[in-house]
């Protein structure tokens, strides 16, 4: 995210379709990126979670700061 021109109207979608752990470190990153576009007036969205990731997502609350989405076409079509 650091390397990335944010704007807005800019969205970026990253896939964690491969993800099967999340501890606190990758939840700051991620917390930080969405901070990072909010400020530059971007959208950043999720895509990809599975079931046990989205649970966990959800009991953290994080899936009212951040938008989430089943799949990557999913995020990119919501962010348009």
């Amino acid at each position: 995210m650091d390397e990335l021109t944010l704007a807005t109207g800019h969205g970026v979608v990253i896939d964690l379709s491969a993800l099967t752990f999340c501890d606190s470190t990758g939840i700051s990153i991620l917390v930080a990126s969405y901070q990072r576009a909010r400020e530059a007036g971007a959208k950043l969205a999720l895509a990809g979670l599975d079931a046990e990731m989205t649970h966990v997502f959800k009991i953290m609350g994080l899936d009212r700061v951040l938008l989430i989405y089943e799949t990557t076409a999913n995020a990119i079509d919501a962010l348009r």
